[in-house]
């Protein structure tokens, strides 16, 4: 049953994000709430005084928060001044930082940590986290995505032909082939697989198992179905929004279609089936009536129709 969260019903709050077992909520003024689980550092307190909070609690940073994303059990956040900040697990590299004193990685940071700017050319514009990796958007006079983590499943956009290259520690620039440069990007990642929506088209690269990079499964490499390259989903109409679960996703078309390809174990596609869909397939919206708004959980879906008669 649906509860109100008393601790912020007097703020607008405008997103949320959840990880395995910790949410945060962003306000209209800029402010971030956290609560769950803090047993990694997660929610950006100490681990040691603070495992976990059961009601919100507000986090300051000295300047407003645009953007915030958590992965598993890491979050990320970008600030209106264009910076970046990190907390949580680091076993994989996914805060992006080294300890400057060791030269080797944080286990974890119980405390949201600023990511130098030396590391990263232009202003952080958005950040979003994967289940051990994150994807940063910067933009100086053309966007760049910065990234960094975990890379057995190509999800940081080269193919790991080395032990080295399964885990960046610090944020690596990967070139954006094929993207127009001058035009919003948005940034969309599941477990180990991402996707950018530019003018309408998606691009897409990393774990390909489930069919949730939306084209035919390529030749494993080791035993794992993996695409390094960039690339755009082909033959599907413009795309005006599109939300990633963990290994599936689901568009919205400008006609108000829905999409949905990928992991489909639990009907999270919803064609009624549970065979993986290896390509964008179209959903039945009832006659008359148009989607205007789509999600995903890990292992769901929805949809949002308006009846247009």
């Amino acid at each position: 049953m649906f509860q109100r969260i008393c601790a912020l019903e007097h703020e607008i709050v405008i997103d949320v994000c959840c990880g395995w077992d910790s949410s945060a909520a962003l306000t209209r003024n800029g402010e971030l709430y956290v609560w769950g689980s803090n047993r990694y550092g997660q929610l950006g307190l100490d681990p040691s005084v603070y495992l976990s909070i059961p009601h919100p609690r507000k986090i300051s940073f000295g300047e407003k928060i645009k953007n915030v994303s958590m992965g598993l059990r890491h979050t990320a956040v970008a600030t209106e001044n264009h910076e970046l900040y990190v907390c949580g697990s680091n076993n994989r590299g996914q805060l992006g930082l080294i300890n400057p004193e060791t030269m080797k990685l944080y286990s974890l940071l119980g405390a949201f940590t600023k990511v130098t700017e030396r590391t990263m050319q232009g202003n952080v514009e958005n950040v979003t986290c994967g289940q051990y990796h994150t994807i940063v958007l910067t933009k100086r006079q053309t966007y760049n995505i910065y990234v960094f983590g975990d890379n057995k499943h190509g999800q940081l956009g080269f193919f790991p032909k080395t032990s080295s290259e399964i885990r960046i520690s610090q944020p690596l620039c990967i070139l954006l082939s094929g993207i127009q440069h001058d035009v919003p990007i948005q940034i969309h990642t599941g477990w180990s697989h991402i996707n950018i929506l530019s003018n309408g088209i998606i691009f897409s690269w990393g774990r390909n198992d489930y069919g949730q990079l939306g084209r035919s499964l390529l030749k494993p490499q080791d035993g794992i179905f993996m695409e390094e390259r960039l690339q755009c989903i082909e033959h599907i109409p413009k795309i005006v929004q599109l939300s990633v679960g963990s290994e599936h996703n689901i568009a919205l078309t400008d006609n108000g279609a829905v999409l949905c390809w990928g992991w489909n174990e639990h009907g999270n596609c919803g064609n009624g089936k549970t065979e993986n869909v290896l390509q964008p397939k179209f959903l039945p919206v009832p006659s008359k009536s148009v989607a205007v708004l789509v999600g995903a959980g890990a292992g769901h879906s929805f949809a949002v129709i308006k009846d247009t008669s």
